[in-house]
């Protein structure tokens, strides 16, 4: 309790609840964005993901890290399906043979 008390009065609070379950959430969610980005080679996916990862670091306040993080995440959302549309473009179709075109 000393130590609580003491950090405290340093001016160093300490983080709630829902910080730390926020934090968590856009932590794994930035993982899951970061080694996808890596995988597929998409440079967006993968710096936004670690962007999600280490910002609860920075951020502190539960109104920013909210607000923050409803960002991040839009953002992986929208690199996410722009790389689904990029990798549906470079996959090539079904092969079609001559009985396909038969009414």
């Amino acid at each position: 309790m000393e130590l609580l008390r003491l950090l405290e009065a340093m001016g160093i609070p300490l983080p709630g609840a829902w910080e730390i379950v926020l934090s968590l959430l856009f932590s794994v969610i930035g993982y899951v964005a970061f080694r996808r980005g890596r995988t597929n080679q998409s440079q967006a996916l993968k710096w936004s993901g670690l962007a999600l990862m280490l910002f609860p670091y920075v951020v502190s306040d539960l109104v920013w890290m909210l607000a923050v993080g409803g960002v991040l995440t839009s953002w992986v959302y929208a690199a996410w399906k722009s790389d689904d549309m990029h990798e549906a473009n470079q996959k090539p179709g079904p092969l079609r043979t001559g009985r396909d075109n038969l009414h």
